[in-house]
């Protein structure tokens, strides 16, 4: 039988908000380096299924009174989360290239955000507006040096 969510404590949410926020410079500097097989199994696997998938998991919970069982995998999460969430969603996805991979760290960054927001709005928890704001803008300044350098010729981008 599935079990109920729980709300997470002031402690399990900042620190899942804090280890997703890691993963953030690591994925951007191995983009960087056009290492997309580390990049994408920490974007694809750590990010959205250990980090994401969880934060929306306790948004669509906060809107249903955490009485509804989470399905496995996220199944049917998409269905349960405000209008215009699914296609949030949907952009953290990446075709297999680096920069469609930039474009969906970017997404979900932004989408994890977005959530972490709103579950902290409703549990009355501290959000770290200022540390996301600083993960984002390194990962815009070393995509930005990456742009600049493929640009130039330099395809290590390193």
């Amino acid at each position: 039988r599935p079990e109920l969510p729980v709300p997470p404590t002031r402690e399990r949410y900042l620190q899942a908000v804090e280890e997703f926020l890691s993963d953030v410079p690591y994925v951007a500097k191995c983009l960087h380096r056009r290492d997309l097989m580390p990049a994408r199994w920490c974007l694809d696997v750590d990010m959205r299924e250990t980090y994401l998938r969880p934060m929306l998991e306790w948004r669509a919970a906060c809107d249903e009174g955490w009485s509804v069982p989470h399905g496995i995998l996220g199944r049917g999460l998409e269905r349960r989360l405000p209008d215009g969430w699914a296609e949030a969603v949907g952009r953290t996805y990446a075709a297999g290239s680096v920069d469609a991979s930039w474009d969906a760290l970017l997404a979900i960054l932004d989408l994890h955000a977005r959530a972490a927001r709103e579950v902290a709005a409703h549990l009355g928890h501290p959000f770290p507006e200022e540390r996301i704001a600083r993960v984002r803008a390194h990962a815009e300044m070393v995509r930005a040096d990456f742009t600049a350098r493929t640009r130039s010729g330099d395809r290590e981008g390193t």
